[in-house]
């Protein structure tokens, strides 16, 4: 466990995937529950390091530079936790995710998304886009309320939202900035109560 820390806390991106990779391979859900001890908050929104305690003993102590990236991290660590484990448990109890850096400091586009399936309770996400074309992670996700996308230098490859569909019943907010290869909304399709739709900075949809 403490070589994983160890790896999971790195500021190298290359080397927390192999972190992650590693734990995914040991599957040992014992392993999942003692890098999230502590963590038992429905929210994942910090925006200041004073705030970070919801992270869990592990990632609940980090400099600003450190936030985004250790969000992402513990985003990872409920998404990939195996069934019946205490951190698949909290992933259930997870209903709102902000990963939207509202710090200079702390600015970090995470290089992937892990699949949020396991999200079940999942109605609010503010994402910060990976370089992506669609958002086939939140495919199996259908709980989704409230939607903000917001697109980087590094990440404004996403041209269609499909993954999004599998919300379209319980959709209401869905709020695009800065995706400007964005070419379609089909991705989302047709939800029945969508009340606010706000596009911007999408210069190629039609």
């Amino acid at each position: 466990v403490n070589r994983l820390k160890k790896l999971l806390r790195a500021s190298d991106v290359a080397i927390v995937q192999q972190g992650l990779e590693l734990l995914e391979a040991l599957a040992t859900p014992a392993i999942y529950d003692a890098l999230l001890e502590g963590f038992d908050s429905t929210r994942i929104d910090c925006t200041e390091p004073k705030q970070a305690h919801q992270l869990g003993k592990v990632f609940g102590r980090p400099k600003v530079e450190e936030l985004m990236r250790y969000k992402w991290v513990v985003i990872n660590l409920l998404a990939r936790a195996p069934a019946g484990s205490d951190a698949a448990r909290k992933r259930a109890a997870v209903t709102h995710i902000s990963f939207i850096s509202r710090h200079y400091r702390a600015s970090f586009t995470p290089p992937s998304m892990p699949p949020m399936e396991g999200f079940t309770q999942l109605s609010r996400l503010d994402l910060m886009l990976p370089p992506a074309t669609d958002l086939s992670f939140l495919s199996g996700v259908t709980t989704l309320s409230a939607v903000y996308l917001k697109g980087a230098d590094a990440a404004d490859t996403l041209c269609r939202l499909d993954g999004l569909q599998d919300s379209a019943e319980s959709l209401q907010v869905l709020i695009l900035q800065g995706t400007p290869e964005l070419v379609s909304l089909d991705g989302m399709g047709s939800p029945p109560d969508l009340r606010v739709l706000k596009v911007g900075n999408c210069r190629k949809l039609t």
